[in-house]
């Protein structure tokens, strides 16, 4: 349906008191909230072959201060000054967050499964077809191009 992306975030509180990373190397000198295991997704892509992904590994490894799940708390930590985390894009920004290394950025798969007899339900369409609307309509703010998505409009 669309491609959400990733980036690091912290609040502008946190890069007072700890100067941005300048280079994906810096990160291991920061406080990180979360694992990459808190990304299964993004786990399974071989190491080396994101960068993003394979320092905050090892960053994370080296230096997580906070471990909460669910990942909407990741957010609530970053807003409060905790550290550096790894966010989605467009709900960071949203939240005021201040990106570090925008340079950097990964991003994960949003689906939409169904069963195939469930179109046999009207309701059921209808959703599906509203979902992926929604979805097409928005890829520009998923993928952080767009900093504010356009209020949806219900048809009557």
């Amino acid at each position: 349906m669309a491609n959400v992306s990733m980036g690091l975030f912290a609040s502008e509180e946190y890069l007072a008191a700890h100067p941005a990373p300048r280079s994906l190397e810096e990160l291991k000198e920061h406080d990180i909230i979360g694992t990459a295991s808190d990304f299964p997704v993004l786990q399974s892509e071989r190491v080396g072959q994101m960068p993003l992904m394979t320092h905050y590994r090892a960053a994370a490894d080296a230096r997580s201060v906070l471990r909460v799940m669910p990942l909407a708390n990741h957010f609530a930590a970053a807003s409060e000054g905790l550290g550096l985390a790894l966010l989605a894009i467009p709900f960071a920004l949203a939240e005021n967050l201040v990106r570090v290394l925008p340079q950097e950025s990964t991003f994960m798969n949003v689906w939409l499964l169904r069963r195939r007899e469930s179109e046999l339900r009207r309701l059921t369409r209808e959703v599906r077809r509203f979902l992926e609307s929604e979805f097409a309509h928005s890829k520009g703010w998923f993928s952080g191009e767009q900093r504010n998505r356009k209020s949806m409009k219900r048809k009557g």
